[in-house]
């Protein structure tokens, strides 16, 4: 009798547990990065076990640890302007979460100054674009790029030759007398321009454009502030992306062709109407010779020339190529990115097997960056 009642006990111990919906498990210690789309890390993050108050929050590198009860543990995942995330434990322990953002809200976090902040609570007038709408641009200058897509910024470009279209960038007009332009900070470090960076390398662009938002920059703030934040390393597995554009440049406009038989009657008319009673003897052109140069039988003496086609091409090929690394682990975190920019120009000149150089406008560009974070 004792050794069944005993039985009994063991075998209710056993069983109550899954009757109520539980099982003895082991304490799991988890952790992770939550990033967006663009692979920006996202402080502030909200982790909760679903089902209880324990949880935490990202860091300001978007990281976070969490000891959860088991592998059964479901994980509540919420951030303001992004939808919310339920995930459970499983047999993982490091996790990579991307959140998307939410289509009824703003983008929360842009780059003010030196650090970061909630969209919703700028008080300042800020801009922000992210990687992926600049990569829609084929433009070769960056700052080409940005025209029309920041509220603001004006570029005046006042050359298109390949390697020396130079872009003139202006926040809400002229600031100061002499020096206009903004003040341009990549990564915290201030540059003279952004002309040479490639779109792949970035991963969020603010310009800071009134007193309040570039009150912490002084007197170099006079004329507004461009902040450009390059991409990061993320931790999980090893990502390896490659893409090449081709595309096709062309003047914006040229000279309407007049055919040498309309540039004649054209000169007639001038001279005719300078010289009223002029007799048809006297024109500059008879009508034989209009009737030549429309005919086409002499293109020797009688051509029909098209200047702008003697000189210039319709069309010049650019190809742009890009390839980059990103990934980490516990221990290194690296984004590795190699770019090259073709792009030929639209002047018609004898090549280089003929001249012995290159005389063409051209420009070859290769670009390297690497970003990698030991911890």
């Amino acid at each position: 009798m004792k050794k069944s009642k005993l039985f009994l006990l063991m075998f209710l111990c056993g069983l109550l547990p899954h009757i109520y919906g539980m099982e003895l498990q082991q304490p799991i210690n988890i952790s992770g990065v939550v990033v967006d789309e663009t692979e920006f890390p996202l402080p502030g993050v909200t982790i909760v076990i679903d089902g209880t108050t324990q949880g935490t929050a990202t860091d300001a590198d978007g990281r976070f640890t969490l000891t959860v009860p088991g592998e059964n543990a479901v994980l509540l995942i919420s951030y303001i302007g992004f939808q919310s995330q339920t995930i459970t434990v499983g047999a993982q322990r490091t996790f990579r979460i991307v959140m998307v953002e939410a289509s009824t809200t703003l983008e929360e976090v842009v780059v003010v100054a030196y650090g970061t902040q909630k969209k919703v609570s700028v008080t300042g007038a800020v801009a922000s674009v992210q990687t992926r709408e600049l990569k829609q641009s084929s433009a070769a200058n960056l700052s080409s790029a940005l025209a029309g897509r920041l509220p603001g910024l004006t570029a005046l470009q006042t050359s298109g030759q390949p390697g020396n279209d130079v872009v003139n960038l202006y926040l809400r007009g002229v600031g100061t007398l002499n020096d206009s332009s903004p003040l341009i900070l990549i990564d915290g470090v201030p540059r003279d321009n952004i002309n040479v960076l490639d779109p792949n390398e970035i991963a969020s662009v603010s310009i800071l454009k009134d007193a309040s938002a570039t009150a912490v920059f002084g007197v170099r703030g006079a004329n507004g502030a461009i902040l450009i934040t390059t991409r990061r390393g993320t931790l999980g597995k090893t990502e390896l992306n490659i893409s090449v554009d081709q595309s096709f440049q062309q003047f914006t406009t040229h000279a309407t062709r007049v055919h040498s038989w309309e540039f004649a009657e054209l000169r007639n008319r001038a001279y005719l109407n300078d010289n009223p009673n002029a007799l048809a003897a006297d024109m500059p052109y008879t009508q034989y010779m209009i009737d030549k140069y429309r005919s086409g039988e002499d293109p020797v003496f009688y051509p029909d020339r098209d200047p702008f086609h003697d000189y210039f091409r319709d069309w010049a090929p650019q190809t742009r190529a890009n390839v980059n690394l990103n990934g980490g682990t516990d221990r290194v975190v690296y984004f590795l990115n190699v770019g090259y920019l073709g792009q030929g120009g639209n002047f018609y000149t004898e090549p280089k097997s003929f001249l012995g150089y290159d005389p063409s406008y051209s420009m070859n560009r290769y670009t390297f960056r690497s970003n990698v974070v030991l911890s």
